[in-house]
This record gives C-alpha cells, sequence and structure tokens, in this order.
C-alpha cells in the first residue's frame, strides 16, 4: 500500500474539512479538526472510538446464546429474571 497510499496533512484542510488519521493499527490515532456544530449526533466521536478499539492481536472473543425469560415476555428490560419455558428448552 506504500506505493499508492497519499497521507492527509494539517496544511491540506480547511476550515471545512478535518481528518481521522490511524497509524500502525492502533498504535497512534490523531483527530484533526473533528469536532463540528454539525455532528449534533456524535457520528465523528463514535467512529473515532470504533478507530481507537482496532486490535490486531490474539484475543479470546465469547459468543453467548441467552434464552427467553418471564421479563422478556413481559416487555421489560434488564433485571435478573428466570427463564420462561421456552427459553428452557
Amino acid at each position: 500500500y506504500a506505493e499508492v497510499y497519499e497521507p492527509v496533512e494539517d496544511h491540506e484542510c480547511d476550515h471545512r474539512c478535518g481528518y481521522i488519521k490511524l497509524i500502525n493499527a492502533g498504535e497512534k490515532l490523531i483527530c484533526y479538526r473533528c469536532r463540528s456544530k454539525d455532528d449534533e449526533y456524535g457520528v465523528v466521536r463514535y467512529i473515532f472510538g470504533l478507530m481507537g478499539s482496532i486490535n490486531l492481536g490474539k484475543r479470546c472473543i465469547m459468543i453467548a446464546m441467552v434464552g427467553e425469560t418471564e421479563h422478556d415476555r413481559k416487555g421489560l428490560l434488564g433485571g435478573d429474571s428466570e427463564l420462561s419455558e421456552a427459553g428452557q428448552r
């Protein structure tokens, strides 16, 4: 990629432009002019957070299957409810 990659430099951006630069898969993360009054939902901040969580090292990934609970049947979120009959199957 080094032959075709063109890094973005600060002097290339005017007041309407910003960028997020990821270096060495998260070793360094640069956010230049990422704050904006137009970004009312924090999209840039969210993307910045995701990019900062990139990790190429070995890690354990756990996947859990959860059965239906009594709270699920009643439309309640959270809590420590028992499994319903369907959730026990």
